[in-house]
C-alpha cells in the first residue's frame, strides 16, 4: 500500500485511510484529511512516474459536498487540475473535511499485470470464495499461458508453474513454461466426470509455490486451498465445486462420496501433490490413475476433511512395481506367442509353395508315364521301329496336355487365393494384439514386417518359377508330339504315294 500512500502524501502528510483495496482491474485508496498542500507540477509528475505505463491514474479531491477536482493521467491535465484545486481550497471553510481518492485502473498487457499492494490483493483474494477465486484466475490465464504480477513492495520473486509475482522494477523477466498447460488440462478433463457447468481451466501446479524467500501468509493460504481443490479434481472420479464446497466421488477398491469445505484443515496436501506428479508426469495415465484411485480409496479416513491415513504414495509406488512386473511377464508371454505365430506363418508359406510344386511333379510324372507307355506300345506293336504318332495317339496326347494345362490354371488360382488368405491372416493377427500392445511394440516384435514380406516374396517368386517350368514342359511336350505326329503322317502319305506310283507303273507294263 506504500505506493498508493506515496501519491496521497503529495497532497497531505496528515490523513486517515477509510478504504484501501486492490483486485485484478483496480487499485484504490480513499483518505480523509483537514489540510491539503498543492504540489508543483514537477513534484506531481515525479510522484506518479512509477505508475505502470499500461495503467491509468485518476485523482479525486473533494471538499465537503462540493464537486471534486479531478486529475487523469490519460489527459495529463496537470496545470488545469492544480489551478482548480487551488480555487477549491481558497473557498474552503474551516472544519470541512477533504476526501482524497486515488484510483489506478489496471490493464493486462501480454502476460504482465501491475500490483501496487500485494497485501491488499491478498486481502481481496481472501474475501472471495473458492469458486470465485478459481473462476477469475481461469479467465485471466485463458488468453495467455502465464500471468506475471509486477509488484511494489517485494524484493524477490514468488513463482508457481504459471503465476509469478516479481519486483516492479525487474526488467527482462522470462516467465516459466514447464509444461503445455492446455494439453494437460484436456488430459485431466478426459479422465474425470463433471456434471457441473463450472470447469476451471487451471492446474494444481499453478498454485503450488516453488520459488519464494517468503510469500505472504494470506497468499500461501489462498493458493494452497486452490491447489488442493484442483488436486482433488485431477485425481478423483467426480467433482463439483459450489462456492466453498467441493462435492466428490472416488471409485476405487471402495466407492467413497463426500463433501469437503475449502479451508478445513487437512494433512493430505503434500501427499496428494506427490501422487498427482507421479500420475501425470510420465507413463500410462489410465493405468497409473486407476491404481492411484484404488489405493486412495483405502487410505481416505475422514470424508469431510479428506484426511488420508498412512502413506498412500509409497503404497502406490510399491503396487505399481508389482503391476509392472506382472505386465513384463505378460509382455514376454505375448511376445513369445507372436514369435511362435511368425514361425507358423513361415511354415504356411513353405506349405503353399510345396503344394504348387507337388502339383507340378504329379502332372509331370503323369505325362512321363503316359508318353513312356505310348512309346513302349508303339515299339511292341509296330512292324518297324520308327518313332511316330498316329492320329489317335496325337489326340490322346493333346487331351493329356490340355488336362495338365487346366490343372495348372486351377492350382495357380488356388495358390493365389491361399496367398491372399495368408496376408489377411497376418493382418488379423496384428490387430488382435492392439488391445495388449501399442502399434510401435507390435511393429518392433514383428521386425517391421520384414519376415512377412520375405515370405510373400518367396511365395510369389516360387509361383512364377514353377509356372514357367510347368508351362515350358507342356510346350516342349506339345511341340515334340506335333513333330512326331507330322512325321508319322508324312511317312503314311509317302507310303501311299509310293504304292500308287508302283501300281500305276505296273499297270503300264
Amino acid at each position: 500500500m506504500e505506493s498508493l500512500e506515496k501519491i496521497v502524501k503529495l497532497f497531505t502528510a496528515d490523513y486517515r485511510i477509510t478504504l484501501a483495496s486492490e483486485d485484478f482491474t483496480l487499485a484504490r485508496i480513499i483518505c480523509q484529511t483537514n489540510n491539503v498542500t498543492i504540489p508543483d507540477i514537477a513534484r506531481l509528475k515525479d510522484g506518479i512516474e512509477n505508475i505502470g505505463i499500461q495503467d491509468s491514474l485518476s485523482i479525486y479531491i473533494k471538499i465537503s459536498e462540493n464537486e471534486a477536482d479531478i486529475f487523469s493521467s490519460t489527459k495529463s491535465n496537470y496545470s488545469e487540475f492544480l489551478q482548480e484545486l487551488g480555487t477549491s481550497l481558497s473557498q474552503k471553510e474551516g472544519g470541512e473535511l477533504i476526501k482524497i481518492t486515488i484510483d489506478i485502473n489496471k490493464k493486462k498487457v501480454n502476460e504482465f499485470l501491475s500490483l501496487y499492494s500485494i497485501d491488499l490483493f491478498c486481502a481481496y483474494l481472501g474475501e472471495l470464495n473458492l469458486q470465485q477465486t478459481l473462476s477469475i484466475f481461469s479467465s485471466t490465464l485463458t488468453a495467455t499461458s502465464n500471468l506475471v504480477f509486477k509488484c511494489f513492495g517485494i524484493a524477490d520473486a514468488i513463482e508457481t508453474s504459471s503465476i509469478s509475482f516479481i519486483p516492479f522494477a525487474e526488467e527482462n523477466y522470462t516467465a516459466r513454461q514447464i509444461i503445455d498447460r492446455a494439453e494437460r488440462i484436456a488430459t485431466i478433463y478426459s479422465s474425470i466426470h463433471s456434471s457441473s457447468s463450472f470447469k476451471p481451466l487451471l492446474l494444481p501446479e499453478e498454485f503450488i509455490i516453488i520459488t519464494s524467500s517468503q510469500e505472504p501468509t494470506k497468499l500461501a493460504t489462498v493458493f494452497s486451498q486452490c491447489a488442493f481443490a484442483l488436486l482433488i479434481l485431477s485425481l478423483f472420479d467426480l467433482i463439483q465445486i459450489d462456492d466453498d464446497e467441493i462435492s466428490y466421488k472416488l471409485n476405487g477398491y471402495k466407492t467413497i462420496e463426500g463433501k469437503y469445505v475449502s479451508g478445513n484443515a487437512t494433512d493430505s496436501y503434500a501427499e496428494l501433490i506427490s501422487i498427482y506428479n507421479w500420475v501425470y508426469n510420465s507413463g500410462n495415465l489410465v493405468d497409473k490413475l486407476g491404481l492411484a484411485r484404488n489405493i486412495l480409496s483405502l487410505h481416505l479416513e475422514d470424508t469431510n476433511k479428506l484426511t488420508i491415513k498412512g502413506n498412500p504414495y509409497q503404497s502406490i509406488l510399491s503396487s505399481y512395481q508389482v503391476y509392472q512386473k506382472q505386465n513384463i511377464k505378460q509382455y514376454i508371454e505375448v511376445r513369445n506367442k507372436i514369435s511362435d505365430q511368425l514361425i507358423d506363418f513361415n511354415k504356411r508359406a513353405t506349405t503353399i509353395v510345396d503344394t504348387f510344386a507337388n502339383g507340378y511333379q504329379k502332372s509331370a510324372l503323369t505325362l512321363v508315364t503316359f508318353f513312356s507307355t505310348l512309346i513302349a506300345i508303339r515299339f511292341l506293336t509296330a512292324s518297324n521301329l520308327s518313332l511316330t504318332f498316329s492320329l489317335n495317339a496325337f489326340i490322346i496326347a493333346c487331351v493329356f496336355l490340355l488336362v495338365s494345362l487346366i490343372y495348372l490354371i486351377i492350382l495357380r488360382r488356388e495358390t493365389k487365393e491361399q496367398k491372399n488368405r495368408f496376408e489377411r491372416s497376418y493382418i488379423n493377427m496384428k490387430s488382435r494384439y492392439t488391445d495388449l500392445l501399442t502399434s510401435g511394440d507390435i511393429q518392433k516384435i514383428l521386425n517391421n514386417d520384414i519376415e512377412h514380406l520375405d515370405d510373400e516374396k518367396f511365395i510369389s517368386d516360387k509361383l512364377k518359377w514353377y509356372t514357367a517350368i510347368w508351362g515350358t514342359t507342356l510346350g516342349l511336350i506339345f511341340f515334340a508330339t506335333c513333330i512326331l505326329f507330322i512325321s508319322g503322317a508324312y511317312e503314311t502319305i509317302k507310303n501311299m504315294v509310293d504304292i500308287f506310283i508302283f501300281g500305276y507303273i505296273k499297270s503300264l507294263k
